[in-house]
């Protein structure tokens, strides 16, 4: 009687961790995807100005590139540190029961 119990409840908790993994990465790959597609296009932007002879407004796009990409790396590495948590959370409560 007790161990189905414990069994549901083992499992109703993985599902839930699952879920949260799956949510974390349909809310972050939205704003990872924007922020990479609008880097690609001020790069884009930069180089159209290198051919034009704006140096520097060519370097004020690569500058603003650079600090998008450390946004993107910023937000992928919080990302990660939450699934991580959450993995750990699902296999401590696993260890314990």
């Amino acid at each position: 009687g007790f161990d189905i119990i414990l069994a549901g409840s083992v499992l109703i908790k993985n599902a839930v961790g699952i879920g949260v993994v799956i949510a974390v990465f349909y809310t972050v790959s939205g704003p990872i995807l924007t922020l990479v597609s609008f880097s690609i296009v001020i790069k884009l932007c930069s180089s159209f100005t290198t051919v034009l002879g704006f140096n520097d407004v060519t370097e004020c796009l690569n500058g603003t590139t650079k600090t998008i990409n450390y946004l993107n790396a910023f937000l992928i590495l919080s990302a990660f540190m939450f699934f991580i948590i959450v993995v750990l959370l699902i296999i401590s409560a696993n260890t314990v029961i």
